[in-house]
């Protein structure tokens, strides 16, 4: 039986953005609702890169030394616990998963450099139909394992974790392969009026921007499968 629609998802991410996970949990449980309430109905989410900070360097720095100078010690103070209390109430049931709860358990440790070797991970994923769960892992090494997603070993390694070789994605990562595609789609996303991410166009009509909470969605989706 074929679906009886097909919606689709486009989400502005970068790969180090807290809201985007949260976003991107909150979008699951809406589609997990939404399937409930329209049987047949089918989401397609497809992901596009953004940088929030263009001059994060290839060599990755202290995160949070890098939050400092980026927001001040007295900000940083009250923004931290906020995220991780986030991440504490927020619990999602993903229709592709096996309908699990699950939070996020923010950590703000480790060390962060420029995204544009993880948006090209993800370039190449996508080409292997493995977009989504890549997005997944960079999100969770990234937020709750407090690994490096600039460093291309690192990368690598995530790769292999959602299926994909190791080895064959480090040649990859090493090469220059997808990097003008990937800097193109980056320039395009930034130079559009998104003045930040998570930025959704849902149906190829629809934008909502921020991590919506999943009422939201919900009845942008009931008025889309009305």
């Amino acid at each position: 039986m074929l679906p009886s629609k097909v919606v689709t998802i486009d989400i502005v991410s970068d790969t180090i953005c807290p809201w985007c996970f949260v976003g991107k949990r909150r979008l699951e449980t809406a589609i997990a609702q939404a399937i409930k309430a329209h049987p047949g109905t089918k989401f397609e989410t497809v992901w596009h890169p953004y940088e929030l900070d263009p001059t994060l360097p290839k060599e990755s720095v202290d995160k949070h030394a890098n939050y400092v100078k980026k927001f001040g010690e007295e900000r940083m103070k009250q923004m931290l616990p906020y995220m991780e209390n986030i991440g504490r109430l927020l619990i999602a049931s993903s229709p592709q998963s096996t309908g699990k709860a699950e939070n996020i358990s923010f950590n703000f440790g480790g060390r962060v450099g420029n995204t544009t070797d993880s948006h090209r991970l993800v370039w190449w994923a996508t080409k292997q139909g493995k977009q989504d769960e890549m997005v997944e892992e960079l999100f969770r090494h990234y937020f709750e394992q407090e690994r490096d997603v600039a460093d291309v070993e690192t990368l690598a390694e995530i790769a292999r974790k959602v299926g994909l070789d190791r080895n064959a994605t480090l040649a990859f990562l090493q090469s220059d392969e997808g990097r003008a595609e990937v800097k193109a789609e980056i320039y395009r996303n930034m130079g559009k009026s998104i003045s930040g991410v998570p930025h959704f166009m849902i149906d190829k009509r629809y934008t909502l921007s921020g991590a919506q909470p999943p009422e939201t969605f919900v009845e942008l989706f009931d008025e889309i499968l009305a």
